[in-house]
Parts: C-alpha cells; structure tokens; sequence
C-alpha cells in the first residue's frame, strides 16, 4: 500500500465532502470553491468519522499506482478548498511588467505590442509592477495557468530578462565575447 494513502485525510471545519458512485466521484466543497472528480473504479474512497481513507478495489499493480495518486489529489482538493494555494512569478528586463483588470492579464515583455492573457475564472491575479501573485483553490488548473504566463517569454541565459517563478535560479552562460577574450595575441 502506498505510504501517502496510509494517512486519512482529515476533513476541516467549513469542508463538505459528498461521496457519489460507490466512492469513485468525490464533490468536495468549502470557503474557497467546490470542485468535482470521478476517478478510476479500481480505488475507493471511504468517509468516516471526519476522515477520508483509500482502498483498493482489485489487486493489480494498476490499482497500486492509482492508490497513491488518488489519495494525493483528493488530499489537494480539500486543502484546496479551505486554503487555497499560490504561485508567484516575477519578470525581469527594462520596461517589463505585469497588469491586471479583472480576468485579464496584460504583460509587456519585450514584444513590439503587449500580451493580453485570459486568466480561467478559478484564478485571481493580484499585479505589483514586475510580481504578479495567482491564487486559487484548483492546484492542477493553477499550475497550468502559472506555466502558461512563464512560456511567454521564458528567462533566457545570457541576459536573465524573462518571467521567471519566484525563488527559480536561472544559470547565466557567459556568451561569446567573455568565451574568446583569453585568445587575442
């Protein structure tokens, strides 16, 4: 058994979670937003006692590997729920930046006219000049939306100049002009 789906899920105050389909669809619903999954029929959710807890339905090594897997998603939906979660981003160049109005994200980032970005409904956008905050209480469509923004004009090596995720390190290479400079006789 998976080490991750070993340890119950405890179900906060404020959390509603409705088991349908024989513990294979799972609506969890809190302060943050409500969200739906139907998983494989080889793992069951069961909901007791204010917990949540994860068995296998047949003995495959298929059902092995979902075991985990579900028990990691569920566990991100009701965290999601009452938490929330957030990814940062910041851009670096001259004349960069980040603006938001509403669902809409502008970016200036080096190209001849900005970049407008529809941010999903799920996702709020809070922009300071060159940081930009994504909150949400969907982990999988908040990492995408992240990723996204980042592809835009991703960091380059020699420069920097580029949206990078906050804390991301970005290797610089020297180029070419420091790569010849031992060479000249």
């Amino acid at each position: 058994m998976s080490r991750i789906a070993k340890v119950p899920v405890v179900i906060p105050n404020g959390v509603e979670v409705q088991l349908t389909d024989g513990g294979t669809c799972i609506k969890v619903k809190g302060p943050k937003g409500e969200m739906t999954k139907k998983f494989a029929s080889v793992v069951k959710v069961v909901s007791a006692d204010g917990k949540l807890t994860f068995e296998k339905t047949e003995n495959s090594n298929f059902g092995k590997m979902m075991l985990g897997t579900i028990s990691s998603i569920v566990r991100s939906m009701v965290k999601g729920v009452h938490e929330g979660f957030e990814k940062k981003l910041n851009i670096l160049g001259v004349g960069y930046g980040f603006t938001v109005k509403g669902q809409e994200l502008t970016v200036a980032c080096g190209y001849s006219s900005d970049v407008i970005f529809q941010l999903p409904k799920e996702v709020k956008a809070v922009a300071v000049k060159t940081a930009l905050t994504l909150t949400s209480f969907d982990k999988e469509i908040l990492g995408k939306t992240a990723a996204e923004i980042r592809a835009l004009r991703p960091p380059e090596p020699y420069k920097g100049k580029g949206i990078r995720y906050d804390g991301e390190i970005v290797r610089k290479k020297a180029g070419k002009s420091a790569a010849g400079a031992g060479d000249a006789k």
